[in-house]
């Protein structure tokens, strides 16, 4: 009878995935993947808390430039990096709609 070699990897992550079941006459077939299950791990956003506030600043004037509400954001009180913030700023900006008038 036929062995089987079965490959079975696990990643830091927890989730596992069969890559390849061999057998030993040669032939091979590949194995299906149960889907990942979510999970809410990480780290706590350290910019999160300070969203509201920022969306408000960019309500009020649309135009200023990230280096300035990192500023602003720093006399709030917020001490995490300058990239999560600027990711913020830029996912707000794509959310506010552009006016035609200006576009000309």
């Amino acid at each position: 009878m036929p062995q089987k070699l079965l490959i079975f990897l696990e990643v830091d992550s927890g989730i596992g995935f069969a890559v390849e079941s061999c057998r030993m006459d040669g032939s091979s077939s590949s194995m299906v993947t149960p889907s990942p299950r979510p999970r809410g791990a990480g780290r706590p956003s350290t910019v999160a808390p300070y969203e509201p506030l920022v969306a408000q600043w960019l309500r009020e004037d649309p135009d200023p430039s990230g280096a300035e509400i990192l500023r602003r954001v720093r006399l709030a009180g917020y001490r995490g990096g300058k990239s999560a913030l600027y990711e913020l700023v830029r996912r707000l900006r794509v959310q506010r709609p552009v006016s035609r008038a200006s576009r000309s």
